[in-house]
């Protein structure tokens, strides 16, 4: 025998009751869930333009920080960040516009800018090409810590033309509100330059460095140490201009090209993780012999803005 249920009685109001709560209780979680994906406020989405960097390593040097190893643009693991409230922030660069050349190098300066009542950290990325070579040197920031810097070195067969980097902070929230994203683009002009050996440079660097390290010994010393050099503008002539870096400096060494006694050089040096330069000095001959005497930062000579 089958038995049939009337579907046409009326419906309990109880269960009507409980079908609205569990309507309600599903349209919630989907919310929460959906802010989670999209992981930026609409304010500020994140848009990436250039292709992911795939990481591979700087031949002459490797940056150890304080929080974690250097890392490439896409290798951010979001659950080792520690989630906090926040109040915003934003970030910058300290140029945003470097040139350079293939088998070249370049470095660029990022900073976080904490608004008041801004708590806990913030994770960074990058988007790169990954002809560029780019690395950045650090995964977080915080309003303690808060520079980071993007080293470039492009290969030798990159392609000649204008590349884009995105660098991206992204703070992840509590379940009551969305994760906050920052992202800024800096700009490197490929041009064609051929490579050149440093042979001068290091001439002219070693007198600087000797004489900083015996009359600043604070600075430690210079010797004994792996160095990276590249042309820090190429296309400039006359007065050349070269950038040296290991783990812990960026040496820079700029010098007229001409024969005494108008051959002067100078230096300017910055550590990692600074924003600005510490020091300078000029070696140039007094009409009987050279000397070497410290300088304003200011008048250490650059182009570009960088």
């Amino acid at each position: 025998m089958h038995v049939f249920r009337d579907f046409r009685r009326p419906v309990d109001r109880l269960s009507l009751l409980q079908l609205g709560t569990s309507i309600i209780l599903l349209f919630t979680a989907a919310l929460f869930l959906s802010m989670i994906i999209a992981g930026c406020s609409g304010d500020n989405p994140v848009s990436h333009s250039g292709v992911e960097h795939s990481g591979s390593e700087l031949d002459a040097m490797h940056f150890d920080v304080a929080d974690s190893r250097a890392i490439d643009g896409n290798s951010v693991d979001a659950t080792s960040v520690q989630k906090r409230s926040y109040s915003g922030f934003s970030l910058e660069a300290k140029h945003s516009y470097i040139r350079s050349y293939p088998g070249g190098g370049g470095v660029f300066i990022v900073k976080l800018k904490p608004s008041d009542g801004f708590t806990g950290v913030v994770a960074i990325q990058l988007s790169a090409n990954p002809a560029l070579n780019a690395r950045l040197d650090r995964r977080t920031l915080s309003a303690q810590s808060n520079i980071a810097e993007i080293v470039i070195r492009p290969s030798e067969t990159v392609e000649i033309k204008t590349y884009q980097i995105d660098i991206t902070a992204r703070q992840f929230a509590n379940i009551t509100s969305q994760s906050q994203c920052r992202t800024i683009s800096v700009e490197v002009e490929m041009i064609p330059w051929g490579s050149a050996k440093p042979t001068e440079a290091m001439a002219k660097r070693d007198p600087l460095v000797a004489w900083i390290q015996q009359t600043h010994p604070e600075f430690g010393t210079f010797d004994d140490q792996e160095w990276y050099p590249y042309i820090t503008y190429p296309g400039i002539l006359v007065v050349e201009h070269w950038t040296f870096l290991n783990q812990e400096w960026e040496m820079r060494i700029c010098f007229h090209v001409m024969i005494p006694p108008h051959d002067w050089s100078m230096i300017q040096i910055r550590r990692h993780g600074e924003w600005d330069p510490v020091f300078a000095a000029m070696r140039e001959h007094n009409g009987t012999t050279y000397e070497i005497n410290q300088i304003p930062v200011s008048e250490y000579p650059t182009f570009f803005g960088y």
